[in-house]
Order: C-alpha cells, then structure tokens, then sequence
C-alpha cells in the first residue's frame, strides 16, 4: 500500500499521485493512518494555496493549508 506522510511536501504527494496513477493516499502519522488525502481535494488545496500567495517558497516547495484528512480522530478535521 503506497501512503504519504502527514507532513510531506506538497510536491511529493503530487508525485506519487502521478506516478502510481492513483486517486487517494492514505496519510501516515507516527506510523498511523489519520486518513486519505484524495487527488482532487489535494487539486484543490493546491489552487488555494496558490491564490493566497503560498504556492512558492524560498526552497521551492509549495506550501498547502494544514491536511484535513477524512477518517480523523479530530472534530475539527471533519
């Protein structure tokens, strides 16, 4: 099973999203997976990240609003 870190940079989920042709990862903390990040909703993070001016950083890693994966413990990830 191919999975993402949660802290992984926006340009390694795009990768593997891409080259294993899939349409979600499951996303890993601390060995655990907290949910699934899918290719659309990663699609669409990416654009509003970009229209607030957060596509491009310094080290060239476009930067994404905190994962709010579905599967959470967290309420407020919901």
């Amino acid at each position: 099973v191919v999975t993402i870190a949660a802290d992984a940079p926006a340009a390694d989920v795009m990768t593997l999203l891409a080259q294993r042709r899939l349409n979600q990862l499951p996303v890993i903390d601390e060995g655990r997976m907290i949910g699934i990040i899918t290719r659309r909703e990663f699609l669409d993070r990416l654009q509003i990240a970009e229209e607030l001016g957060q596509g491009d950083t310094p080290d060239g890693e476009a930067e994404l609003p905190p994962i709010r994966t579905s599967g959470s413990d967290d309420p407020d990830a919901r």
